[in-house]
């Protein structure tokens, strides 16, 4: 037990300790906080409304409770191989003279921890609102329990499945292979998701909600996929102590499979495990080339030559244009209108100009903030940060290496919702010259603050690639003050007499952040980065 404490304390020192970030850190927190309170809130006002309101409050409870385990469970996929099997630390544990089942325990603890952290943003506003609703007071006793327990039996079985997958199928022992594999599968179910579940017609989405209502416990079926979801919620709302014990038998249950399958299968396949850049290297000779070549080369080799950051920045950058051309292409009610979509003249709306370079800045705004490759650019450096300080290229010459890198995905994804433009309008193709333009200029503003929000905060603490990705919050971040900045451009359209002077205006405005930015984001990273 002492072995157990003093490993995991170590594991959660080493992954959460603020160190001398801790100010930028807990600021960047209360951002992250910030920008997802709206949402809390509004979980919450729907929660009261339908526990004192509704007939439905239990099909409600278990759908928040589906969603929140459904998110753990997309991050345990990632979490549990890269963790158990893929960290750097593994090797140095594996020395320790300690049994194989407390490096299993330890490492499962800090995938509670994680997991913790989303059931208790999740379920937290649920809870203020089964209590302020009365529904059932021991319930809510049950219901403090379960924030800690309820997404137990979520990690053993995905621990059971990645211990199995990696003792029966060899193929996956090789960290960059399963890491691609995995993101591939992910990226493409959530773009399946995501077109499916747009591509219904209106009468579908009716005669869906007519059966809900007439049927609820159909819905309340098909959240059954996390088995034990009905007996957390049924002893959450009705106060049942059966309930609350046949959750806690199932988490045991699960949990004492995982640890017997770990302790026979994890030391063995743990031993073997590898990674492509194991892998001998052909000798080539040097050239002499341009050092700001050679390091813009080195940035993009790093995006496509890693599954981690291939899968996760690269092919998710894409995700969310692909789902939107998909959708307007596949979606039977814009079909049928796309005759009369196609013969509307839109110049007699607005000046084609104007209209395409504001449609060109939204696009390039909300993709480019979103794709996460400049804010995860200097945390992608992880304990090589130092390599930055000491190269014979200035800091301004690496930041535009780093703010063309995410300017080129940035402008495909952008590019990319040009034909689902053209696919619904008919308009001559020499004004997407202007959308163009618009989207550059806002991919530049949205990535230099990408750059600085980095710089000035990166997570260079981490075991493998995926942490510097999947637990960095500069991207969330980053997202945050390009709303702040939206801000100001929806003050603009406000105060503008005419779409034409809004168009003027911001693109004014852009071009003068951009050249700020440009100017000092240079000195403040590199001050910044100078005390790491």
């Amino acid at each position: 037990m002492r072995d157990f404490y003093l490993l995991s304390r170590a594991l959660f020192k080493n992954t959460y300790s603020l160190k001398k970030n801790r100010g930028k850190t807990i600021a960047l927190a209360a951002l992250l906080f910030l920008s997802i309170s709206p949402i809390l809130v509004m979980a919450y006002f729907l929660c009261l409304d339908t526990f004192q309101n509704s007939n439905l409050g239990l099909l409600t409870l278990q759908a928040l409770l589906f969603l929140a385990n459904m998110i753990i469970f997309w991050t345990a996929l990632f979490v549990f191989p890269s963790s158990f099997y893929f960290s750097n630390d593994v090797p140095q544990l594996l020395t320790l003279p300690i049994p194989s089942r407390t490096i299993i325990l330890a490492k499962t603890f800090m995938a509670y921890v994680s997991s913790l952290l989303i059931s208790v943003l999740f379920l937290i506003p649920v809870w203020i609102a089964f209590v302020q609703a009365g529904v059932n007071g021991l319930g809510a006793v049950f219901f403090i329990f379960q924030i800690f327990l309820n997404f137990l039996p979520v990690l053993f079985v995905i621990g059971i499945l990645t211990i199995l997958v990696m003792r029966f199928i060899p193929f996956f022992k090789n960290k960059d292979r399963f890491m691609l594999v995995l993101g591939i599968l992910s990226i493409g179910l959530a773009v399946i998701v995501g077109v499916g579940s747009q591509s219904l017609s209106g009468d579908a989405m009716e005669i869906v909600q007519e059966m809900l209502s007439k049927n609820p416990q159909l819905f309340s079926n098909a959240l059954k996929i996390f088995f034990q979801i009905p007996s957390v919620s049924e002893s959450i709302y009705f106060g049942s102590w059966s309930a609350f014990l046949i959750s806690l038998l199932i988490s045991f249950a699960f949990g004492l499979v995982f640890v017997v399958l770990a302790e026979k299968m994890y030391l063995p396949v743990a031993l073997t495990i590898g990674s492509s850049g194991q892998k001998r290297v052909k000798e080539k000779k040097i050239k002499a080339s341009d050092p700001f070549m050679s390091y813009l080369g080195v940035q993009f080799k790093t995006l496509l030559r890693s599954p981690t950051y291939f899968s996760n920045l690269v092919l998710g950058s894409f995700v969310g244009p692909i789902m939107m051309v998909a959708i307007f292409l596949i979606n039977p009610e814009i079909r049928q209108f796309l005759p009369m979509l196609k013969s509307i003249d839109l110049s007699t709306f607005f000046n084609l100009w104007t209209g395409l370079f504001l449609a060109g800045g939204i696009s390039g705004f909300f993709l480019g903030s979103m794709n996460g490759i400049c804010a995860t650019t200097f945390s992608r450096e992880g304990r090589n940060i130092d390599f930055i300080k000491i190269i014979p290229l200035s800091m301004s010459k690496q930041i535009d290496a780093r703010l063309i890198v995410g300017l080129f995905f940035s402008m495909i994804s952008a590019l990319l919702m040009l034909i689902a433009f053209h696919y619904i309008f008919s308009y001559a193709w020499y004004y997407d010259l202007a959308y163009i333009g618009g989207a550059l200029l806002s991919s530049i503003l949205v990535n230099l603050i990408s750059i600085l929000i980095d710089g000035i905060h990166p997570k260079l603490d981490w075991e493998d690639e995926t942490g510097a990705v999947k637990q960095n919050f500069n991207v969330m971040g980053e997202l945050f003050v390009s709303w702040l900045i939206l801000g100001l451009f929806v003050l603009l359209y406000f105060v503008s007499p005419s779409l034409d002077i809004f168009a003027l205006l911001a693109l004014i405005v852009t071009i003068v952040l951009v050249g700020i930015f440009y100017k000092f984001v240079p000195k403040i990273v590199l001050k910044h980065l100078m005390n790491v």
